[in-house]
Parts: C-alpha cells; sequence; structure tokens
C-alpha cells in the first residue's frame, strides 16, 4: 500500500489507510480483495465474442 499511497499524495501509509477506511468503509487491503474477486468473476463469466463451431 506505501506505493499507492504514495502516488496520491500521502506520505504516511498508515494515515492512507486510515482516511480511505473513513471514506469508503473497508480498508485499501479489503478494497484490493473484493476487486481482486470481482475480477476473477468476471473472468468466469465472460462469453466468447464469436461461435467458432
Amino acid at each position: 500500500m506505501k506505493e499507492v499511497a504514495y502516488m496520491v499524495g500521502f506520505s504516511d501509509s498508515r494515515y492512507f489507510s486510515r482516511s480511505f477506511k473513513q471514506k469508503y468503509g473497508i480498508t485499501p487491503s479489503e478494497y484490493k480483495t473484493q476487486a481482486q474477486r470481482q475480477s476473477a468473476l468476471q473472468m468466469k463469466v465472460r462469453l466468447p465474442l464469436s461461435d467458432e463451431s
């Protein structure tokens, strides 16, 4: 998370995490986990673009 905090202008990653949780109701790590699960789910659900039969 240090890299993300720095990229968005925070020099203290702990302060970034607290601010993120206050605004969004979850920690950055929880957000990352949810995003990864959502992405994996979307990958499983994708249909082929064309019928190759």
